[in-house]
């Protein structure tokens, strides 16, 4: 378990996985990519056989879960993936680091903890 490492195509500076078997990352030039991974039984590994897609926009973290896609820009803006795949909503805050899975958590530049009220759109810091 965890001892044998796959190389799949593409160049990722962030990865996020989500329990789907989806992926989304970025790379150094804030491009945000996805696929839909198709997983193949090989022996005692699986293999990526789904293609890369660019999702518009331009993002230095992207994190999917249950919440939904979510990113961070270079000037640690919030977006959320819109349900057409293809554009973002700005949420109100500030973050470096973003993650989103049944809930939305996030840190700010100054190391602050913080989780995503839907309810309210707003950020409770922890």
């Amino acid at each position: 378990t965890g001892t044998h490492w796959v190389q799949v195509s593409g160049g990722l500076s962030q990865i996020d996985v989500d329990r789907d078997d989806s992926i989304v990352g970025a790379n150094s030039a804030s491009g945000i990519f996805k696929t839909n991974v198709a997983l193949e039984n090989c022996g005692p590994r699986l293999a990526i056989t789904g293609a890369w897609q660019q999702i518009p926009g331009g993002l230095k973290v992207v994190s999917k879960g249950a919440a939904g896609v979510w990113g961070v820009n270079a000037n640690d803006n919030i977006y959320r993936l819109n349900a057409d795949g293809n554009s973002w909503t700005q949420i109100p805050g500030g973050l470096s680091q973003v993650s989103s899975g049944a809930e939305v958590w996030g840190v700010n530049s100054a190391d602050n903890i913080y989780r995503y009220l839907e309810s309210t759109n707003s950020w409770e810091q922890i």
